[in-house]
């Protein structure tokens, strides 16, 4: 229900999809915020039991997907908190999100992104199993992942369309 209301497709006004986004974006930086602290707490503390190369992964990992979280539900959250403020500026993003030439230019894209993940995942998956097996397997678990979801969205929006 939620995210047929962010995209435009639920029933909401102009006003509550803006104030659902603000408090979205508000919980994705709360929420990559709380894993930047848990990062220093388990630095501080010095809580990692196992070996230092893994110790430097799984750091690099907490903090990329943090950092994104902080900064994509900042972006959010402001941009969301703008159109609140400013009637004129939610009245032109309503126009420029129902805009068919947008939504074409987005659908485009979007499909080209998934091509393009697909590509670089198979080269990926092609060059670590030479290099490494192990992985190798753990991609093609994704990739089949990615093909059920990927079939699954086109058998739910098959019915919805």
């Amino acid at each position: 229900m939620m995210i047929q209301i962010l995209a435009g497709h639920g029933k909401a006004s102009p006003e509550e999809r803006s104030r659902i986004a603000a408090a979205a974006g508000t919980a994705m930086m709360a929420l990559g915020i709380a894993g930047l602290a848990v990062l220093v707490l388990i630095e501080a503390l010095g809580l990692y039991s196992i070996s230092q190369h893994a110790n430097s992964y799984v750091q690099g990992l907490l903090f990329g997907i943090s950092g994104g979280l902080a900064g994509a539900g900042f972006s959010t959250a402001f941009s969301a908190r703008e159109r609140l403020r400013d009637p004129e500026k939610m009245r032109q993003f309503e126009i420029k999100s129902r805009d068919e030439r947008n939504l074409a230019i987005q659908s485009a894209a979007a499909k080209m992104t998934l091509v393009a993940a697909f590509v670089i995942l198979y080269v990926m998956l092609f060059a670590c199993a030479f290099i490494e097996p192990a992985i190798s397997v753990a991609l093609s678990a994704l990739v089949v992942g990615l093909f059920v979801v990927y079939f699954f969205f086109i058998y739910l929006f098959s019915k919805k369309m």
